[in-house]
C-alpha cells in the first residue's frame, strides 16, 4: 500500500509501514539518514517560503559537490528532508 501527495509538479509517494512498526525518522537508524529527496524546480522560492513559514532550516540552500542544490528541513515529526535541484540537467 502507498499514498501519492502532490503540488504543482512534484509528486511524492510514500510506502506503508510493516504491522507493528511505527513509523520514524530516519536519523534515529542512521545519523545522517534522511526522510526524503525531493526533487523540485525552485529551490530558493521553496525557502522563502519555508522561511516564512517558520520552518525549521537545518542547511542551505547550498550546491554539493554533485551539482546539485539542497536545502535541508526537519519537519515536526523529527522527518529530514532535502528539497534539491540538479543543476546538471538544469543549466545551473
Amino acid at each position: 500500500m502507498f499514498a501519492i501527495v502532490a503540488r504543482d509538479q512534484v509528486e511524492i509517494q510514500f510506502g506503508q509501514v510493516d504491522p507493528g512498526a511505527a513509523a520514524a525518522p530516519n536519523v534515529k537508524r542512521r545519523e545522517d539518514g534522511l526522510g526524503a529527496y525531493i526533487w523540485v524546480y525552485d529551490v530558493d522560492v521553496l525557502h522563502a517560503e519555508l522561511v516564512e513559514r517558520g520552518a525549521k532550516i537545518l542547511e542551505g540552500p547550498v550546491t554539493r559537490e554533485y551539482h546539485c542544490y539542497e536545502l535541508l528541513v526537519e519537519d515536526i515529526f523529527g522527518f529530514r528532508l532535502v528539497f534539491a535541484v540538479d543543476l546538471a540537467s538544469s543549466g545551473g
